[in-house]
């Protein structure tokens, strides 16, 4: 039974310089076509088929696999290509003022961190300074001269 959305009919390219990308769709050298994008602004995004021999015998085999596209379409992935390399730029500034803040962040945090150990040493040096002096003062007062209070 045949798929529903199908209606029996067999699917048919747009146009004869259009493509459905199958695997019976071979080159001259009986290889399966390698679908690739153009970047061009002439055909921006487009899809291609072609040869897939990289080197030496490479056959004439070329056909579009998407429509060309309409002129508002074109007009817009036009503009949006010729923007890539300014957000591409925008994108790195942003991603080195991001360095630079996490390492002053960084740096903060370690500062904060060895503050915080010399106030802690520092409090229990004054704590023990306190205790000794007022150990003293007990001392002196009953007379018992140095001797160490437990």
């Amino acid at each position: 039974m045949a798929h529903p959305s199908s209606n029996g009919k067999r699917r048919r390219s747009p146009s004869p310089d259009v493509i459905i990308v199958h695997p019976k769709n071979k080159c001259e050298h009986r290889f399966v076509l390698h679908v690739k994008y153009d970047w061009t602004f002439d055909n921006p995004r487009r899809r291609y088929a072609s040869c897939c021999e990289r080197e030496g015998d490479k056959c004439s085999m070329f056909k579009w696999v998407d429509p060309e596209w309409d002129a508002r379409t074109k007009g817009i992935l036009v503009k949006l290509m010729k923007r890539k390399p300014k957000d591409e730029e925008e994108a790195r500034s942003w991603e080195e003022a991001w360095r630079i803040a996490k390492k002053d962040v960084n740096d903060t945090i370690y500062e904060m961190h060895m503050t915080k150990k010399y106030i802690g040493e520092t409090t229990i040096d004054m704590m023990n300074a306190t205790n000794k002096i007022r150990n003293d003062a007990v001392q002196k007062e009953l007379g018992m001269g140095n001797f160490p209070m437990k």
